[in-house]
């Protein structure tokens, strides 16, 4: 099989904030793509030449593609030569990946596999996964051993420019042979147009997992030193900005936390896995997991100092996990208004990007807003999450009592 002929066959398991991306641009490249996803109301939405999602760009280009012929979404895999897995793989409540989705979609094109496929696992995987899942598909059909092309090629575009990153982002390509690493390379720089590095599927998985736990740690390393000008009464911004003059410094600006479906995750695989050789991985992820806590302390020590009567009213801009996203996954903008909805304030939340609370903090009483309708209904103003669109408040914010990162950082913090 030549993984350059348009005439290929591509099926993308998983349509979520990645897969579907990927199809798209896939089958804009001149594939012809078929979709995979259990979520039916997707399935349908995407058929109808819409989306279930707010990234950029992404609903014009699925409609073309639709419209085209070039691009379906069922719900049960066709046969196919180039089969790319990009289905969640997020961590449960032990902190240890969670694969249910990767062996449901392993099941899923089991029988839909012919000698000379390609099979791509673009989904984060702990070290040695690929493999593993290459045993069990030739435990399954041992007819195929050796007869297909396996290789894992982790996911690198940033939720709110996945188009763009797709299009411009090297790939790193580990396949279980060179022939499935040259394959594999060849369908990428065909499909998006991009170079790629090969390697093998053990070096490519721990790539991945390198990356996020390094921006982790980094993330870390900058809100532990802003407690300690805390504790130290000094400013943490004018601190890391004086530090960063130096030429081989470079300290990332502290904030609430860190979120979104990698950073927050990744690392753990790592952590667990090696648990006696990952121990600044672990520290990292404890020291951002405790962020929030922190950040609502801070908050309630501000409205403790302004010794507001009755139930204080508390304004809080952005929920997402980044600015300018609706993802509201790990956010840790959301667990700053879980703890201050249970410390029994009455909590406003506006964010440009989110048309619904998760369930949990309707259940608590938390309401959403429009910016300025909480600004003004409020005792404190809270900038959770800087989006765009909240620059046009900058003026009618700092007419009120209000906190943004610096002045929750400056704060002395109790949790």
């Amino acid at each position: 099989m030549s993984v350059l002929r348009m005439t290929n066959r591509v099926v993308v398991v998983g349509l979520g904030h990645v897969g579907l991306p990927l199809a798209a641009v896939c089958a804009q490249s001149g594939y012809h793509v078929v979709g995979v996803d259990t979520d039916i109301r997707k399935v349908e939405a995407i058929n109808g030449g819409d989306i279930i999602s707010s990234e950029p760009g992404l609903e014009e280009l699925v409609s073309q593609m639709v419209q085209r012929g070039r691009l379906r979404a069922v719900s049960d895999p066709p046969a196919g030569d180039v089969f790319v897995i990009a289905v969640p793989t997020p961590i449960c409540s032990k902190k240890r990946a969670d694969l249910t989705h990767l062996w449901n979609a392993a099941d899923s094109i089991l029988h839909r596999l012919n000698a000379g496929a390609l099979v791509i696992v673009e989904s984060t995987v702990p070290v040695g996964t690929t493999e593993r899942f290459g045993q069990w598909i030739d435990r399954k059909r041992p007819e195929l051993a050796g007869t297909y092309l396996l290789a894992h090629c982790p996911e690198r575009c940033l939720p709110g420019n996945a188009l763009t990153e797709l299009r411009a982002n090297r790939r790193i390509v580990g396949g279980t042979s060179q022939a499935s690493s040259a394959a594999a390379s060849q369908f990428y720089e065909a499909a998006l147009g991009v170079a790629s590095n090969a390697t093998d599927a053990r070096t490519a998985e721990m790539v991945k997992l390198a990356e996020n736990s390094s921006r982790d740690v980094q993330i870390a390393f900058a809100n532990e030193l802003s407690d300690l000008c805390a504790v130290s009464e000094v400013d943490p911004g004018g601190v890391i900005s004086l530090a960063n003059l130096h030429p081989r410094v470079d300290i990332l600006n502290p904030g609430i936390g860190v979120g979104g479906h990698c950073v927050p995750v990744d690392p753990w695989f790592l952590a667990n896995a090696e648990p006696h050789s990952a121990r600044l991985i672990r520290a990292a992820r404890k020291t951002n997991d405790a962020r929030p806590a922190k950040v609502a302390s801070a908050i309630l020590n501000a409205l403790e100092q302004m010794d507001k009567a009755g139930r204080p009213k508390v304004a809080c801009l952005g929920l997402s996990f980044k600015p300018n996203v609706s993802d509201l996954r790990e956010s840790p903008a959301v667990e700053v208004v879980r703890r201050l909805a249970q410390s029994g304030l009455r909590v406003l939340v506006a964010d440009p990007h989110v048309e619904t609370l998760p369930e949990d903090l309707n259940a608590a009483g938390v309401e959403l807003a429009s910016a300025l309708t909480a600004i003004e209904a409020a005792d404190i103003v809270v900038v959770l999450v800087k989006h765009d669109k909240y620059r046009v408040f900058e003026s009618t914010i700092g007419e009120r009592e209000h906190l943004d990162f610096v002045d929750l950082l400056r704060a002395p913090q109790s949790a």
